[in-house]
């Protein structure tokens, strides 16, 4: 009899360190060092090198066109990029400079107070904007005086 409580005993006492040294290591794995609290915290914050929307005044600078079906002759003209419906007659479109694309005003406005690229060839217009008084005009105004 005194065998067999020795058996139990130390089974007993075997269970209970197994499941001790299981539990210690359940909660080291669970426990978070203040180095991976700080790495977390640091990839919950916003880059800072994130490419933020343009601001309202360059965007302002940037032309408008009224569409006229028969001045856009290109097939790859009848639709805006972005929402995908076709222009109507008399819509306001907004040109981007350099580039040369055109969007709804609406849709076009929206994105790049997101983006700073154009949505088709996703040239920077932040930069564009900034090149623009460098580059000459595509088509010169002609003087009298010349």
């Amino acid at each position: 009899m005194v065998i067999f409580n020795f058996h139990l005993a130390a089974i007993i006492i075997g269970l209970l360190l197994s499941t001790t040294f299981i539990v210690l290591i359940c909660m080291r794995l669970s426990a978070v060092s203040p180095r991976e609290l700080e790495l977390r915290s640091e990839l919950g914050r916003q880059p800072e090198h994130t490419i933020k929307g343009l601001e309202s005044i360059k965007l302002a600078t940037f032309p408008t066109m009224v569409y006229n079906m028969e001045a856009l002759h290109s097939i790859e003209d009848i639709q805006c990029s972005i929402c995908l419906g076709e222009y109507q007659q008399n819509e306001v479109l907004r040109t981007m400079p350099i580039c040369g694309h055109y969007f709804h005003l609406v849709c076009i406005d929206s994105w790049l107070q997101k983006q700073s690229t154009c949505p088709i060839c996703r040239l920077s217009l932040s930069d564009s904007y900034n090149a623009m008084c460098l580059v000459p005009p595509l088509y010169p105004l002609n003087h009298p005086n010349q």
